[in-house]
């Protein structure tokens, strides 16, 4: 009986950790994109949504900003380490399950250079998360 009664209470202590150790949030969403938040605050990311519910990491933390048109998302990014602002967009059009964050998104970006992509390709203004 008391075996049965510490399996019990092992259960539910381990069902309450992954409950409580998880968390997260969806801050902003547009079609397969999101950004979402993670344990912390300052794990904000932007995902590529799969089919499964699952998503795939397309720019790291921490994004303060996010913005989409029909072919682009953008994002402004701020260094967790360094606090330099960093910029990222990618090409709807070219994206896919198959593809790493690294491989799709185009940055890190200075502000000068993402400023010259912004003009060159008409890149969709960005929201202040």
């Amino acid at each position: 009986m008391l075996v049965k009664n510490v399996i019990s209470v092992v259960r539910t202590l381990a069902l309450c950790a992954l409950l409580i150790g998880c968390d997260s949030g969806v801050l902003w969403e547009d079609e397969r994109y999101k950004v979402m938040w993670v344990d912390i605050g300052d794990n904000v990311i932007l995902s590529y949504k799969l089919d499964s519910g699952d998503s795939i990491r397309r720019v790291p933390p921490r994004v303060v900003a996010i913005g989409s048109n029909e072919h682009y998302v953008v994002a402004q990014q701020m260094s967790l380490t360094t606090n330099e602002t960093r910029y990222y967009y990618i090409d709807k059009r070219k994206d896919s399950a198959y593809y790493n964050g690294e491989d799709i998104a185009v940055g890190p970006l200075t502000e000068e250079e993402y400023n010259a992509f912004k003009v060159k390709l008409n890149l969709p203004e960005m929201i202040v998360l």
